[in-house]
């Protein structure tokens, strides 16, 4: 199977397909466009030259009028352009942490992360865009990069001048971005230079369809990619991502109607601290009862050790120990009543199908708004 047959095949969800489709053809139209846009600097550079070789200049005025009609062609329709519609804000170091674990569990490679952005920082790290859709193409760094040992992802942040993007003919503001460096041999930004840039100034450089659609995927949320300026792609990257100006978490939502709330007691289990924090400020204040859990096996040890007084499971999927799909079957043989909704914000529902056809009450795509996780919730209880 090839990497845009993986993207883009028809196993993934409508939504996902897309998405990463509007991510391959935003790559590939801007790359078109900008290599469009220095060939006709060239012409007009071209055109002084020729001022006394009339049937070159007769051929040169033909060529430019076919690259401007060229250049039209790469504006994309305003039907995919609304997927911004869809973006929530959410703290990326919690994704990239998450990426992280993941691919631990996942390979035979350490995969470190780290982050130089402090708690103290009032900005934290908070981004706009799509998590899941962030999370794809971080999954498929090793594959994309060609990783056989362990690596990391390092997290920092940097205001870039307005002269940094025009250096690398790049149309970014200045600003605040994040800086995501994934096995980078160098951490001086100076070392970089843009996907772009760099196959025009490496003839030999070859690059496939992953990088496109990575590519595509940090324009559509308003950032660029960085390769090295020697164009060795094993040396590594980096992704630059704007920071958002306010800290709107990516749970907030519209407070919850007064319909919505309830007291029951719910059991949730999920091994990430900053998320179960946020989950747990959610259903106090819906006015539920909450238990702890962080991994599976403390998640059935706790059922278990209170029979009767949980009302409900909020059971992630990918968890160590025991994973969400081995805990819902030791809670269901222990008892066959147990109510469990699922979540993750690394699996799609149909991953889930078997937890969710024996049993399980339904399935929430973290993230999620604080009103979906209250509505799923009466629903559940009947109300």
């Amino acid at each position: 199977m090839s990497d845009l047959e993986l993207y883009l095949g028809k196993d993934l969800p409508d939504n996902e397909r897309f998405r990463n489709t509007r991510a391959y053809l935003k790559g590939s139209q801007n790359g078109l466009q900008f290599f469009l846009t220095r060939m006709n600097r060239y012409f007009d550079l071209l055109e002084f030259e020729l001022e006394d070789n009339p049937a070159a200049e007769v051929y040169l005025k033909e060529s430019t009028k076919a690259l401007k009609r060229a250049l039209d062609f790469c504006i994309l329709p305003n039907e995919l352009n609304r997927l911004k519609e869809d973006f929530e804000n959410f703290d990326l170091s919690i994704l990239l942490e998450g990426v992280c674990k993941r691919l631990n569990s996942i390979s035979d490679h350490s995969v470190h992360f780290e982050n130089t952005i402090t708690n103290a920082d009032e900005q934290s790290s908070f981004v706009s865009g799509i998590f899941y859709m962030l999370q794809q193409v971080l999954m498929e760094m090793p594959q994309v990069l060609d990783l056989s040992k362990d690596y990391s992802f390092n997290l920092t942040k940097e205001y870039l001048e307005k002269e940094f993007f025009l250096s690398r003919k790049v149309e970014l503001n200045e600003g605040d971005y994040f800086q995501v460096y994934i096995q980078a041999k160098e951490t001086d930004l100076n070392a970089y230079t843009t996907l772009m840039e760099a196959l025009i100034q490496t003839p030999d450089l070859q690059i496939d369809e992953s990088y496109i659609l990575l590519y595509g995927t940090l324009l559509e949320h308003g950032g660029e990619l960085l390769i090295p300026t020697n164009g060795q792609l094993d040396e590594g990257m980096v992704l630059l991502l704007p920071v958002m100006d306010n800290k709107a978490h990516m749970f907030d939502d519209i407070t919850a109607d007064d319909d919505l709330s309830g007291t029951e007691t719910i059991l949730l289990v999920d091994d990430e601290g900053i998320i179960l924090d946020v989950v747990i400020d959610m259903l106090q204040s819906l006015g539920y009862t909450v238990v702890l859990a962080q991994n599976g096996q403390e998640c059935v040890d706790i059922f278990k050790a209170n029979p009767g007084v949980i009302d409900l499971v909020l059971l992630d999927m990918v968890m160590p120990e025991l994973n969400g799909h081995e805990a819902f079957f030791q809670m269901k043989e222990f008892d066959p009543k147990v109510k469990v909704l699922l979540q993750s914000g690394y699996i799609a529902q149909k991953e889930a199908q078997e937890v969710l056809e024996s049993g399980a009450l339904g399935f929430l795509q973290k993230p999620y708004r604080m009103n979906q996780l209250a509505k799923k919730l009466r629903q559940v209880f009947g109300s």
